[in-house]
């Protein structure tokens, strides 16, 4: 009998250590709870992006300059072709989405009048760029209400989720655009493209003989830029230059898609009137 009695003893001395423990690591479990919510919720009304490359963070007002440089000169480029070219003169709502994996690209979602357009909602991407974005969208695409934009980036691999940041864009006139003084690396680079063009297009069968080449300006934060290419029987082609701009190391570019501009192609040649306009490269080159 005393035996049975030591033992009820000692259970209950066991289920009451474990108990009180259970209790005191309830209590500290919570109170961290409480500051990381409090901590998410001064983050997000700092308007302050997630974290880039896991070190470099970039606020709202980068984000809205970046978008407004961007589609200003996509118009001024391409002029009533391009699919931006109903923003002018408005301002308009937007929401950042991020990706949940990489984190290297970021959509804007903008909301247009649903009567200025049958797909008044835009999604446009940018990849980000040192501590900035790329001046140039990677991608777009639009329809006619949030939800269907939702249901897209959702399905993406990168699966882009809304941040909660939100604001306004105005867009004003259309300026022409506006580039930093020559570099010393912008000059290579050029200086090198130029002068490896010739055998690229030798290689691609183009005539021999002498053509005229305007490289269009860019900055640091632009991904590709664009050349025109014309001979001596008028014949004229649009080349993207895919650029290389690494921070730390030497810049490159390099021969993307070329185009021949035709009759039919009002909007390329539209563009290469206005890529010759802002040529930082104006000069005759020979294929041999």
């Amino acid at each position: 009998m005393k035996r049975n009695q030591k033992c009820k003893i000692i259970c209950f001395l066991i289920f009451t250590i474990i108990f009180l423990c259970s209790c005191e690591e309830l209590s500290k479990n919570n109170q961290p709870v409480q500051h990381e919510t409090k901590a998410i919720e001064q983050i997000m009304s700092t308007t302050i992006s997630p974290c880039i490359s896991g070190q470099e963070f970039i606020s709202v007002d980068k984000y809205e300059s970046a978008i407004l440089t961007s589609i200003n000169d996509d118009i001024w480029y391409r002029g009533r072709f391009s699919p931006f070219s109903g923003f002018v003169s408005e301002t308009l709502e937007f929401e950042l989405y991020k990706e949940t994996s990489r984190k290297e690209n970021t959509f804007f979602v903008i909301k247009k009048k649903a009567y200025d357009d049958s797909f008044p909602v835009y999604a446009i991407c940018f990849a980000h760029y040192a501590d900035t974005l790329n001046n140039e969208p990677s991608a777009y695409f639009k329809r006619y209400t949030i939800d269907q934009i939702n249901e897209e980036l959702i399905k993406t691999n990168s699966g882009y989720l809304p941040t909660g940041i939100t604001g306004t864009l105005t867009f004003g006139e259309i300026t022409e655009p506006v580039y930093p003084e020559m570099t010393e690396q912008k000059e290579n680079l050029l200086n090198d493209f130029v002068n490896k063009l010739p055998y690229e297009l030798k290689k691609l069968n183009y005539q021999v003989g002498k053509y005229n080449l305007y490289i269009k300006n860019f900055r640091k934060n632009d991904y590709r830029t664009f050349a025109v290419l014309e001979d001596a029987l008028g014949e004229s082609w649009v080349i993207k230059m895919d650029l290389d701009l690494d921070v730390e190391e030497d810049w490159d570019a390099y021969i993307g898609k070329i185009e021949r501009i035709t009759t039919y192609r009002e909007d390329l040649k539209y563009a290469a009137s206005q890529y010759r306009k802002m040529a930082i490269v104006a000069t005759k080159i020979k294929v041999q």
